[in-house]
């Protein structure tokens, strides 16, 4: 099971990079490269919010919501990647028991 490291510029006016690390234990760790804003949640805590051209990640870190406009071509393979470390976890832990 490896982390997988992503780069993304965010679909907003504001042009700032999001660095996105999908870990295979279940937890997604983002950060916003200009700002430093820093975030650690589970798969279960994220939601993607489709729309025409750009699709909104949503998340709580700690009780606290925040969100991040991405492409939508980036949002469908973060969520790909997100699907393929749910899918390693769950074989990893049936062939635990």
């Amino acid at each position: 099971m490896i982390s997988v490291h992503r780069d993304y510029v965010l679909a907003d006016t504001s042009l700032m990079h999001i660095h996105i690390e999908v870990n295979p234990t279940g937890k997604l760790d983002l950060k916003v490269c200009e700002t430093q804003v820093h975030h650690v949640t589970e798969f279960d805590n994220i939601r993607f919010d489709v729309g025409q051209n750009k699709t909104v990640l949503l998340g709580t870190d700690h009780s606290n919501p925040w969100q991040y406009t991405l492409s939508s071509k980036d949002a469908v393979e973060l969520n790909h990647l997100i699907a393929e470390a749910s899918e390693q976890l769950e074989i990893l832990l049936r062939d635990l028991v």
